[in-house]
């Protein structure tokens, strides 16, 4: 066990603790163990755990986001992270007297001028330049008397860029960035200001990558790629898992009993839905054609939304999502897992690069990966390479229909393909080994000559 003395104090900026989104969770493993003492966080976004990982949260809000003149006034329109002054509960809301016929006239107005408003800011495509996030004063002596030794990224946009250079310049502090997915490629790409705000996006990202101390990818795509595009070496770090308590579910049997499970778990929307879909269209072919099969999705989204598309499908079955403590032994009974990614848009562009959260759990099962995705997917190519999936790296019914086929008729093939994935899992993924590999890169970080910030990139403009 690593002793307490040779943790870094880490100053995490942007992303915070939770177990629901993907860089939540990342952060949350990667950071398990860490003592809370030693970590602080500043976020617009509050923990979502209990009791919290970190010693001290700083929310980001008025202070740090403010609209340039002349549009201060837009403040009332909208109201910034951290702001408490909107924070009314629904029983006061209730309770409230009716408005006057003057009053409301004004509320129809002002919902109106909100709606021009925004509909402006839409229009150049971001508010990134009208209301940009930067440091205040109150923030530096905050982070100063945690008394970071370095700070942590994911950055994700030019304002969490800005904000991250002039702290860092502030504090003197070094930098590690680590980046969770492509979000590079894909941001600003539409409105009248995309131009300038993708340059200064991209000058900024440069800047503060020739700075940091050190570069993490969340892929082995990501890291090859970056280092030709960026430059600078990438080390790989991607979101790990306690394998003591996922192999107390893992298979050990790879032969049928009743019908053939197809299991989903995770989030529903763009970069995945048009994939699950196919996966979708594939089992309601072959239950047409006499196999008894069906298809399990899992996920928080219909929690809160009925959505009858999937319903359409024969034997496709939508449910909430699986608790956490549930997930290995919810996973272990399936046959087949699947772990799709769009072909086409955007969000296929953001997600090419990034290793999903939920693959390592996937594959330390044992249950084999049935991965639905483009060849130039990091998961897909990464699968393909080290032999723990089933590829269709085409997006064709038929051939995942033949996909499917195969794996219900071979327990050979389900046996070799759980196997690969468990040995794969132990290889590369095992929280402690990967834990103690990130303690030491921050240690050495935090031991390194301080980096002039200020002279680099006066102010932190980008």
């Amino acid at each position: 066990m690593t002793p307490h003395a040779d943790y870094p104090r880490v100053l995490i900026v942007g992303p915070n603790f939770d177990l629901v989104t993907g860089s939540g969770i990342t952060l949350t493993n990667l950071f398990r163990g860490w003592p809370a003492a030693r970590l602080a966080v500043v976020s617009s976004l509050a923990c979502q755990m209990d009791p919290a990982p970190c010693s001290s949260q700083y929310l980001l809000g008025q202070a740090e986001l403010r609209w340039i003149r002349p549009l201060r006034f837009a403040r009332s329109f909208g109201h910034a992270p951290g702001d408490e002054s909107w924070r009314a509960t629904p029983e006061i809301l209730r309770s409230a007297p009716a408005q006057s016929g003057v009053a409301s006239g004004r509320a129809w107005l002002r919902s109106i001028a909100k709606a021009v408003f925004h509909a402006g800011v839409r229009g150049l495509g971001s508010d990134d330049y009208l209301r940009p996030l930067a440091v205040s004063e109150q923030l530096v002596a905050w982070s100063t008397t945690f008394r970071p030794d370095l700070i942590y990224t994911h950055l994700g946009s030019l304002s969490m860029i800005r904000l991250t250079l002039q702290l860092a310049s502030a504090l003197r502090k070094p930098v590690v960035v680590h980046m969770m997915d492509d979000w590079p490629e894909v941001i600003y790409r539409h409105g009248l200001m995309r131009r300038r705000l993708r340059a200064r996006t991209d000058r900024g990202l440069r800047a503060i990558i020739d700075l940091a101390a050190a570069r993490l990818s969340i892929s082995e795509a990501m890291a090859n790629e970056y280092a030709e595009r960026y430059g600078h070496d990438w080390t790989v770090f991607h979101n790990p898992i306690d394998l003591v308590r996922w192999s107390k579910a893992r298979r050990t049997c790879w032969d049928l009993t009743d019908g053939f499970q197809l299991l989903y778990s995770g989030r529903i929307g763009p970069g995945t839905e048009s994939s699950l879909l196919d996966v979708s269209r594939a089992v309601a072919l072959l239950r047409s054609r006499g196999r008894q099969v069906s298809f399990d999705i899992h996920s928080w989204y219909f929690d809160k939304t009925n959505d009858r598309r999937f319903a359409d499908f024969e034997g496709v079955t939508t449910h909430g999502a699986i608790a956490d403590s549930k997930m290995p032994a919810m996973l272990a009974q399936a046959d087949t897992l699947v772990l799709p990614f769009d072909f086409h848009g955007e969000a296929a562009t953001l997600f090419r690069l990034s290793f999903p959260t939920k693959a390592p759990g996937y594959m330390a099962t044992g249950t084999p990966v049935l991965v639905y995705a483009p060849s130039t997917h990091a998961v897909a190519a990464e699968a393909a390479s080290h032999g723990w999936g089933y590829v269709v790296s085409g997006p064709r019914i038929e051939t995942l229909v033949q996909a499917i086929s195969r794996l219900m008729d071979s327990e050979a093939l389900r046996r070799e393909l759980g196997l690969r994935a468990m040995k794969e899992v132990e290889e590369r993924y095992d929280a402690d080994e990967v834990r103690a590999r990130l303690v030491a890169t921050l240690s050495s970080v935090a031991r390194s000559p301080s980096i002039p910030w200020a002279a680099a990139v006066p102010g932190g403009e980008c």
